[in-house]
Formats: C-alpha cells, sequence, structure tokens
C-alpha cells in the first residue's frame, strides 16, 4: 500500500502543470484535434457508418475526409469518458469546498481542450498506478510476497514513467495491459487454465486498442502454449509416462481462443479501427510506419539521424529515465535474466534432442519458464522498436516494468544464494521421508535408502555461500529504490513544483519587452509568447508585440540565406522556445552547415544579439541541480523546455553577415539523411531500414503492402511502382539448363515412372523420422504424411536460399538440400533408434498396406494419364499451357521470383510456388518437364489419397484393455516384494541444480521375469513399450502392486499412483489391421466420388432417352426407374448416349467455381 501511495502521489502530483498550455505536440493534438469531436452517435445506424459516427477518429466529420489519427482509440475513448465524468462531478467538488479554478475546470472537461488533456493525464495516471499493482501480482506470482515488492518499488520511481503519466499519451494504458496480458501468459504455464487464457487475450485485445505497436503481445500466448507442449513432453519422459496430449492439444488450442477474444475486445474498444480499416491502416501502418522508421523525412525526427539503432535507448534511459543508480540495477538484472534465458533455450533444445530415456532428467522451474514469457515480449518488442529511427522516449514505456522486474529478479536470487529451485524444497524433501515411513517392509538401512538420504543431504537449504549474496541483494534493492526514489523526487520537485518555463517566459517578455516590437520565432517551434491563464495584463502586453517566423529546417541555399538576414534585421528579439531545432540541425551539419552556423553566432553573440534571458527547470533536490538539456528531447522538452531569449544590440552589415556565414550553403548536401549504421544492411532487407530505397524490401513492408491492399510495399502518392522485371537483364542471368538430365528415364516410360516414384519415396525416407517426432499422436508416426512432408521440406530449403541469393536453383543444389533433409533424418533416426525399431517391429505390415495403397493410387493414374497425355488439347487443355509454360519458366530461373516465359525480362507475378515444387521433383529425377507434368499429377493425386487415409485411419481410438489389475505373464505374479530382486526407491527426477519435479518415484524392478523387462518401468521410453507388441497381460499394471509378503505378517498392497501421484493407464494401441479397409473410406469419399454429379448426369441423361413415365415422389426412385428404362433403349437400339458434358460436374452450384478433387486431378 505505501508502495502505491508513494507511486500515485509522484504521478498525480501538479498534473496540471501547464496550465493548459498543452506543451507536449501529441497531446495538444489529441485533446484539441480529436478529443473535442468525440461523443455518442445518436442512432445505431449512425454508429455502423464510420463516415457518420462522431465516434470515429480517422474521419473529418465537417469537411468529410479521412483524419491521420495514428493512437490508441481506446485511450482517446477513456479520456473523454474522464472529461465527463468530471464534468458531472463539478458540483459536488464546489459543494466539497474544491477551489474555483479547480471546479471551472471540472465543468468544461466535456468539451474544453485544456480541461480534456487533465483529464486525460488523470485516466493515464491511473493506468500507471495499475501498472504498479501488477507488477506486484507478477512478483507474487513468480517471487513470492517479500521480492513481490521490489519491482513495484522500482517502478513506481522509475521518473520515466512518472513523467509520462502528466500527459495524454498512450504509452502508459498500452503498457498496464501488455503486463497484465504478460500476466495472464504466466498464469497459462504455472494454471493451464481457462481464467489464465480469457485474461491474456482481453488484455492483448486492450493492449493493442490502446496502441496498435503492442502488436507483438500476442508472442506471448504462442510462447506460454508451445512451454506448455515441450515442458509436458519432458515430464512425461521424465516421469517414464505417456505425454498428455489431450492437455497439449488443449494448451494449442487456447492460441486461437486467445486470439478471438483479443480480436473481439480490439473491435469492442476500437470499432473504427475495424470498420474504417482502410483508413486506419494507412493512418497507423502506412503514414506512422513511415514516420517512425524514418523514410519520411520529417523534421521532427532528424533529430535521430546519426543515432545507434537499440543503444540510443538504453543510452537515455540509463542516464534520465532510471538515472544511473536504478539504471545500473536494472542492466544487471536484465544481463541475469537475458543469460537465464539463454541457458533455459538452450537446455531444452539439449534435453529435446539429446538425452537419452536413460539419462538424468531436467525440466524448466516456473521461474525459468516465467522468465521465457516475460521475454517473449521483449524481444519482439525492442527488436522492433529499438530499430526504429524515430526514438523517442515513451516508446520504452511497455519495456521498462519488464526491466526493473529483471532487476527485481536478480535481487531475489541473490538472497536466495543463487537456488534456481522454489521454496518448496523442504517439503518435498518432507514428503519423500513420509513415504518412506509408509513403508515399513523396505529395509531402512538399505542402499536405497543410503541413496536417497546421500541425495537429500547433498542439497542444503541454506546455501553456505549466501552469508555473500545477501549482502549484494540487500545492497543493490537499496540502490535501486533510494536512486529511485532521489531522482524521481528531484524530477516532480524541478520539473513539476515549479511554474512551466513557457509561462514565466510569457510573463517576463509581457514586463521587460517593449510594445511593438518584433519577434522572431521558428517555424516547427512554439512561437513565444502565450497567453498565460487568469493573468489578463500580461496577455494585453503580449498581444501588442509582433510575430515574425523563418523556416531552419529547409536546404540550406542562397536564398534560404537572404531570408535569414533580412528577418534578422527586422527582428528586435529571438525566442527559442525550446531546444528541438538548434539541437537537431547538429546531428546533420552536413545538410545545415549554414544553419549550424547561425546558432553557434546567435548563442556567442556575433549576430548582434545578447542573450536577456533563460528559463530552465531542471530536476533539483537538496539544492543539487542536474543539468538535463542534452537529454533527450521528448525528455527535456515537452514539461521542462529551456527556453533563450535573444535581445538585439546592434545591425550587422553584409560585410559582416558574409564573413559569418562565407558561403557555407554550397557545401550543403541536400536531403541529406545522416551516415548509416552498422546494422542498416540487416535492417533494410528486413523492412525497417530508412533508406528511401529500402521501403520495397523485407518483410515488414510486404506485411504493409498486403495490409494496406497495395500489391508493393507502402509508398508516398506520385511514387512509380516497382519493376516487375528482373534485377538484372535476362541475358546476364546464369544459364540454367542441365535439368534434363536423364535421357534414360524420360524416354523410357517404365523406368521414368519407377525413379520419379523411388525419388518421392527417398523424399519421405528422408523426413519420416522428423515425422515421427513431429506427428507422434498419429498410429502411423507420420509415415503416411512423411511425403509431403519431405518434399515441401526439401523444396522450401532450396526455394529460401534461391529467394535469398544465397544459392542457385540447380541441380546440384536440388540434391545438396535433400542430403540436408536426409542428415537431419539421420540424426533424428539415431536420436529415437529404440522408439523406431519397436514401432517397426509392431506395425511392419501396416507400412507396406500404406505403400500398397500410394502404388495403387499413384499407378492407376499414371495410367489415366497415358490415356490422355496431351497437354496442348484446345478445348479440353484448361489452364495447362499457361502451367507448362510457367513450369519451364521456374525451371530456367536461377534464383527467384522466376523468370516470366511470357515476358522477356519480367518475373512471374502469380503464385508459383506449387509449381515450383513440381520443378523441384523435375531438377532431382531428371526427367523432362513435358514427361514430369504427367507424372506430377498422379502423385498429386496419391499424396492426397494417402494422406486423407492417414488421418482416418488415425481417428480409431485407441481403446483400454481390459487385463487385470495384477500383471501377470501366464499365471506368474510379478512382484515388487523387499528382497534382492526388488526396491522401492524415492527417486527426485528433475534434481539439475535447481528445478525439480514435484514427488516422483519409480520402482526399479530386478525380476528375472521377461514381464518386468517388457513393462520397463525403471526407465524404457513409453513408446517402446507401446509398440513392443506386448500383450495386454504382459504389460505390468501400476494402479495396485501386490507385494507378497516374505513372513508372517500381513500382505499388503501399494498404489504406485499414490506415491507417484500420477494415474498410469493400462492402453495400448489396437492391431494395426483394425480400422485399416474402414480407413480405405475416406480417400475414396474425398479423391473418387466428389460431388457425383458426373453418375447424376448419366442417370439424367438415360432417363431423357427412356419412355417410362413413372412417377414417384420417393427420392431417386421415380430418375432411377426411368434411367433402367432408357438403358433398355440404348442396349437395343442403335440410339446412343448425349456428350458427357465434362465441364458441368465443376459447376454444379451457378456461377461458381466449385472444382471437387478427382475432377481436377482427371482434368489435370
Amino acid at each position: 500500500a505505501c508502495i502505491v501511495i508513494a507511486g500515485a502521489t509522484l504521478r498525480f502530483w501538479h498534473v496540471n502543470f501547464d496550465q493548459g498550455l498543452g506543451s507536449h505536440p501529441d497531446e495538444r493534438s489529441t485533446s484539441c484535434f480529436y478529443a473535442t469531436q468525440i461523443h455518442l452517435p445518436q442512432s445505431w445506424d449512425e454508429f455502423w457508418d464510420p463516415q457518420r459516427s462522431p465516434l470515429n477518429p480517422l474521419w473529418d466529420l465537417g469537411n468529410q475526409k479521412p483524419r491521420s489519427f495514428t493512437y490508441g482509440h481506446y485511450p482517446l475513448y477513456l479520456g473523454v469518458a474522464t472529461g465527463q465524468l468530471m464534468h458531472t462531478l463539478a458540483p459536488v467538488a464546489e459543494q466539497l469546498g474544491a477551489s474555483e479554478s479547480t471546479v471551472a475546470l471540472m465543468a468544461r472537461a466535456d468539451s474544453s481542450c485544456d480541461a480534456l488533456a487533465v483529464a486525460g493525464r488523470l485516466m493515464i495516471a491511473f493506468h500507471d498506478i495499475l501498472t504498479i499493482l501488477l507488477l506486484f501480482l507478477l512478483g507474487l506470482r513468480i517471487f513470492g510476497q517479500g521480492a513481490g515488492l521490489i519491482a513495484p518499488a522500482f517502478y513506481a520511481f522509475t521518473a520515466q514513467a512518472i513523467q509520462l503519466s502528466h500527459f495524454f499519451a498512450m504509452d502508459p494504458a498500452s503498457t498496464t495491459y501488455t503486463v497484465l496480458a504478460v500476466l495472464g501468459g504466466v498464469m497459462m504455464v504455472q494454471e493451464r487454465s481457462l481464467r489464465a487464457a480469457m485474461i491474456t487475450g482481453i488484455a492483448a485485445g486492450l493492449a493493442v486498442a490502446s496502441k496498435f505497436s503492442a502488436l507483438p503481445i500476442l508472442a506471448v500466448p504462442i510462447t506460454a502454449a508451445i512451454l506448455i507442449v515441450w515442458q509436458e513432453q519432458l515430464l512425461s519422459r521424465a516421469e517414464g509416462r505417456v505425454a498428455d496430449t489431450r492437455g497439449q492439444l488443449y494448451a494449442l488450442l487456447t492460441i486461437p481462443l486467445i486470439f478471438v477474444l483479443a480480436g473481439l475486445t480490439f473491435f469492442v474498444t476500437s470499432p473504427y479501427a475495424v470498420l474504417d480499416r482502410a483508413s486506419f491502416i494507412q493512418a497507423t501502418l502506412v503514414e506512422q510506419g513511415r514516420m517512425v522508421r524514418g523514410i519520411a523525412d520529417f523534421p521532427f525526427t532528424r533529430q535521430y539521424r546519426n543515432t545507434t539503432p537499440y543503444l540510443y535507448f538504453l543510452e537515455q534511459q540509463l542516464a534520465w529515465g532510471l538515472w544511473w543508480p536504478l539504471g545500473l540495477v536494472t542492466a544487471l538484472g536484465t544481463i541475469y535474466a537475458l543469460l537465464q534465458l539463454l541457458y533455459s533455450l538452450l537446455r531444452l533444445v539439449v534435453e529435446t534432442l539429446f538425452r537419452t530415456p536413460q539419462g538424468r532428467p531436467w525440466v524448466l522451474s516456473e521461474t525459468q519458464a516465467a522468465n521465457i514469457v516475460l521475454w517473449s515480449w521483449v524481444v519482439p518488442y525492442f527488436g522492433l522498436t529499438g530499430a526504429f529511427l524515430a526514438k523517442f522516449n515513451r516508446y520504452m514505456s511497455p519495456v521498462l516494468p519488464f526491466a526493473v522486474f529483471f532487476a527485481a529478479g536478480l535481487i531475489w536470487t541473490l538472497w536466495q544464494g543463487f537456488r534456481r529451485e522454489s521454496s518448496d524444497e523442504p517439503q518435498e524433501i518432507q514428503e519423500i521421508q513420509e513415504i518412506q515411513e509408509e513403508m515399513p517392509a523396505v529395509d531402512a538401512e538399505g542402499p536405497a535408502a543410503q541413496r536417497a538420504e546421500t541425495r537429500q543431504t547433498t542439497r542444503p537449504s541454506q546455501p553456505a555461500y549466501r552469508w555473500l549474496t545477501r549482502p549484494i541483494a540487500v545492497l543493490l534493492a537499496v540502490v535501486g529504490v533510494v536512486g529511485g526514489l532521489f531522482w524521481s523526487a528531484a524530477y516532480v520537485n524541478g520539473v513539476y513544483n515549479e511554474e512551466h518555463t513557457w509561462i514565466t517566459a510569457s510573463r517576463w517578455i509581457a514586463e521587460n519587452v517593449p510594445a511593438g516590437s518584433v519577434i522572431l520565432c521558428e517555424q516547427w517551434d512554439d512561437c513565444l509568447p502565450w497567453n498565460v491563464p487568469n493573468e489578463p495584463e500580461v496577455n494585453a502586453a503580449n498581444g501588442q508585440l509582433r510575430r515574425i517566423d523563418w523556416g531552419p529546417y529547409e536546404e540550406d541555399t542562397a536564398d534560404k540565406y537572404e531570408v535569414l538576414k533580412a528577418k534578422l534585421r527586422e527582428a528586435d528579439y529571438v525566442i527559442y522556445s525550446s531546444k528541438r531545432i538548434y539541437d537537431s540541425v547538429d546531428e546533420l551539419p552536413e545538410r545545415y552547415p549554414m544553419t549550424t552556423r547561425y546558432y553557434a553566432a546567435m548563442f556567442d553573440g556575433s549576430l548582434g544579439f545578447a542573450l536577456a534571458k533563460e528559463v530552465t527547470t531542471p530536476p533539483k533536490l537538496f539544492g543539487i541541480v542536474f543539468d538535463d538539456r542534452h537529454a533527450d528531447e521528448s525528455w527535456s522538452l515537452y514539461d521542462h523546455a529551456q527556453v533563450s531569449i535573444f535581445r538585439k544590440v546592434r545591425d550587422l552589415s553584409d560585410a559582416e553577415y558574409d564573413a559569418i556565414f562565407d558561403h557555407s550553403w554550397e557545401s550543403a548536401v541536400p536531403w541529406y539523411r545522416g551516415a548509416d549504421s552498422p546494422l542498416s544492411p540487416l535492417l533494410n532487407r528486413l523492412g525497417l531500414g530508412n533508406a528511401p530505397e529500402s521501403e520495397g524490401q523485407g518483410l515488414i513492408n510486404r506485411i504493409i503492402a498486403m495490409a494496406s491492399d497495395q500489391n508493393t510495399p507502402a509508398r508516398s502518392f506520385g511514387e512509380d511502382r516497382p519493376s516487375l522485371r528482373t534485377a538484372v537483364p535476362l541475358a546476364e542471368l546464369p544459364v540454367v539448363d542441365n535439368y534434363r538430365w536423364n535421357r534414360t528415364a524420360s524416354e523410357n516410360p517404365v523406368l521414368a515412372i519407377v525413379w520419379w516414384w523411388f525419388v518421392l519415396a527417398l523424399l519421405g525416407w528422408s523426413a519420416w523420422p522428423l515425422a515421427f517426432w513431429v506427428f507422434r499422436p498419429l498410429r502411423d508416426r507420420g509415415y503416411f504424411l512423411s511425403r509431403a512432408l519431405g518434399w515441401l521440406l526439401g523444396g522450401w530449403l532450396l526455394w529460401w536460399l534461391a529467394s535469398l541469393d544465397l544459392a542457385m536453383n540447380s541441380v546440384l543444389n536440388s540434391w545438396l538440400t535433400l542430403a540436408i533433409l536426409a542428415l537431419f533424418g539421420v540424426a533424428a533416426a539415431i536420436r529415437q533408434g529404440q522408439d523406431l525399431r519397436a514401432f517397426l517391429r509392431a506395425n511392419w505390415g501396416l507400412l507396406l498396406g500404406g505403400e500398397l495403397l500410394f502404388a495403387v493410387a499413384y499407378g492407376g493414374f499414371v495410367l489415366l494419364r497415358m490415356g490422355n497425355p496431351d497437354l496442348w488439347q484446345l478445348w479440353f487443355g484448361g489452364e495447362k499451357f499457361m502451367e507448362f509454360a510457367m513450369l519451364n519458366g521456374i525451371l530456367r530461373s536461377p534464383n527467384f521470383p522466376p523468370v516470366d516465359p511470357h515476358f522477356a525480362g519480367g518475373i512471374i507475378n502469380y503464385y508459383y510456388f506449387g509449381l515450383y515444387l513440381v520443378a523441384y521433383l523435375i531438377k532431382l529425377t531428371g526427367i523432362y518437364a513435358e514427361v514430369a507434368f504427367n507424372l506430377a499429377i498422379p502423385s498429386l493425386f496419391a499424396l492426397t489419397v494417402i494422406n486423407a487415409f492417414a488421418v482416418a485411419y488415425s481417428a480409431v481410438e485407441v481403446v483400454k484393455s481390459n487385463a487385470p489389475n495384477i500383471g501377470r505373464k501366464g499365471q506368474e505374479t510379478v512382484a515388487l516384494a523387499p528382497s534382492p530382486t526388488a526396491t522401492i526407491e524415492p527417486v527426485p527426477l528433475a534434481y539439475d541444480e535447481g528445478a525439480t519435479v514435484e514427488g516422483e518415484y519409480r520402482a526399479t524392478v530386478m525380476a528375472e521375469s521377461p514381464v518386468a523387462m517388457a513393462a520397463n518401468v525403471s526407465g524404457a521410453s513409453d513408446d517402446a513399450v507401446l509398440n513392443s507388441g506386448a500383450e495386454p497381460s504382459e504389460l505390468v499394471n501400476a494402479e495396485a502392486i501386490t507385494e507378497e509378503a516374505t513372513d508372517e505378517s500381513k500382505a499388503t498392497t501399494h498404489s504406485m499412483a499414490e506415491s507417484t501421484r500420477q494415474e498410469i493407464a493400462d492402453t495400448r494401441p489396437l492391431s494395426w489391421t483394425t480400422g485399416f479397409f474402414a480407413a480405405l473410406l475416406a480417400p475414396i469419399f474425398v479423391t473418387v466420388i466428389g460431388n457425383l454429379d458426373g453418375m447424376g448426369q448419366m442417370v439424367r441423361n438415360l432417363a431423357n432417352m427412356g419412355t417410362s413415365q413413372f412417377q414417384s415422389s420417393l427420392p431417386l426412385l421415380q430418375p432411377l426407374v426411368r434411367a433402367a428404362s432408357g438403358l433398355r433403349v440404348v442396349l437395343t437400339t442403335p440410339q446412343t448416349l448425349p456428350n458427357y458434358d465434362f465441364w458441368g460436374p465443376s459447376r454444379v452450384i451457378p456461377d461458381t467455381i466449385n472444382e471437387f478433387p478427382y475432377w481436377s486431378f482427371l482434368f489435370a
């Protein structure tokens, strides 16, 4: 409570610090131009029409044209609602004795932009206080109550967050919901509950509705679901049981559920981002995207030219946003959390790929899993935002809570003595002891007990080196809290306890500048003096002044020099209301050599002006003043801008001006954007670069182009579309003509058919070990799908390399990618060797049956194509002319996109990847394209058949065996007894310097019976057991294992499920023959029967030829009887059936294309 009260005090302190001046340009725009025009529609019809609704910030109702509102709609609505609430409560505040100015402010908060700005600030500050509370809940869930207080304390005293809470800007609101969504992701991993998924989805929707740049928050539920699936795989293997595939499936299904919830929440809170999505995308993705990336050369982003991506953000936060004490503690914590992330991910990969079932198991602790979830937000957000040219400090708002949280995590870890395990370890040891006491028959002095005792005593609950780490933890916590408190107090005291500099400067101008004086201001900055609230004398005096301006951001030319000289001669005073312009042109001296000289000469007095007044309110406390004029503009300008007022003391002659500026404009480099950073080439490729030519490159630009319904990436109005021609002239491209290398097979149909089948099978065999792991739940373990998977993986790898110009689309590289696929397959086969062998022994008949099915489908359609091999039939040819031409264009292309066969020097502007996969097989086989085309169609048909069969075959459920509870082989009982041949010992399954699996035990059975070996309860993988072919009676059922007493004491029964706290189901797969023939119906229905219109057409034609007038209302009876009559006519008379309408079955629904698979394959 103390932390929240302190944080709230700092955030609400003097929230109307500028008295309505609107010193923040974004806040001024939001409150004055948008919030004042937002109100509820008068009807639902008006609501649903974005061009009539007064709730739509993207449409100017007065001028009936789009508006570029680039901020979050949801905080805008909340700010307006807060203003309405303040307006409603104004009479109450007056009755409670509020000041007259406060009551007046509240009364106009429903319409006045200055009052709406205050309403928005209050709403934003309230959100930031919620962030403090959410950080406490996050810390409480991960670290516990004591450590859970550290992160909110750090954040409560973060000066950057305090500053942002004093503006009606959307970033803190988005930060609040981002933290809530991450908290939901952590809950997903820990609870695996629907509640956690709903919290994550709703919070993610609110975060994106508050600011669209929060979209990477959707990575959090994806990461959480993957962690759940991954952890279950490791846990099940560690515990020697079958993975809970249903739980894993539920975890994966939460991803679309969360996305739907997030989408619904986004729509409810930002309806016009959807209803008027064209304007939203144009404003948010296209225009704002061009600004933040630096492609658009706006004056207010030139201050960031020549700044280093990523590092600039870090530098500003360390020096100002957090200040050095809290900043360094945060940096150490973030580095430690990053190292923990890398360790956890590396260990997960190693455990998954290389640990054998007999090895010591390892799983993530809750803290490690939560750390991964946190980084799943920080990495994609900072990875994108840190690359932007525009580096406004507020862009780091969604990262700061997690940065201080990482610092709290380091302190907690140091306090724990670098123990990575949770605080329930003593409870786990207590549970081990309790279960040992429940097993009196086990020798307490035996080797098992001695080993268990050794394991317990070698893991002390109080590490000896805590005497060193705990003082360090306390030191870091004190430095962070005290440093943050001091800096935030200094900031609030120096900035918000003082009058805003523009008010002070405006009052000084009214008192000291003579009436009629000419004041020179600058375009792109505010011109002082401003009207001061409730000081009419000041405003009247300032009203007698004349203002002129000039454009310092214009390119340096001789004309600009003449304009500047004339303005300086006309002016009596030169006023800089901030450092915005003279601090930004310094970043581009090559572009502004003359303007740079102008500012230098103004400050040193060479231009005949002397500094008359400087107004600044830097952070200060206890007499210590912190000069922050060199901080980022967004830190030192909006709430405590440095005002400089220069008075003319003499006029300069032309010769003096010429001597100062010395034709410096002649060396200017117009439109110069600054030097490229070392990361520029990579950022340009990703679509995050600021070079204008990079706008057509990279994934980001392609996504923007697709979202904005453009054929090409985002570009400015009037800009030429990118060319569809190849990057280099066609004649200069490498010649690719060696793909027709297999003349022998091409000229021998039988050899071509067999060789094509073999290469496709080779792709499948290479990929099957990978599919064996990926498609674990399927009864065939992915064997039937492996051909399609191998074809796709091998082809994609070459396509990807050729698209990046890293490899040529050649025969050699085609075989190299197949070899790479095979190497991965061999590695996976070695890794799963025991399971693979067990599966092959038990299911070799299934695999042969699948091969036979594929061969029948493939061979049958080959025969069909041999009967109709023509690729050039004029009216039955369909699109084969185009497809065959594109196929040859792809074959001849050295890289991608491929050359256009119809447009010399152009590229194929059409979806071509499917044809590319066929070309990939052609290069592997060397068969001529005109022959391979007629082999590719049967291959696709056969793959559809076998894939449909695979799905249907695996849909047959595994049934539970009704074997008795006592494991037997014949009449032999498998006993676990206190004898030399059997022991029961407690084993902490996941002891690896930390993360533990709660309370598992295993029975080590040293019995001579082969039944025990079949059960393999001491460590063989579950797949080996299930695939071993053992009969149900041969598998030991662990629900109740009878222990035969060796003395006169009564026999007892121990529940293995109780000791392991898991259910061991007595299940096994059905025989592979079960359901095999039933599953054949699936490919028949999918690939052959189609829509039955072909048969219906024959029935209708026969019925029309018949002489029967039979009528019936029963379905099908009347046409079948009449068709029988027509069949008799055809068989007994010279009449023949009308020509078959080959095209008809593809158009059973009028005016639509509804081709069914068989029709498509038949038409080829």
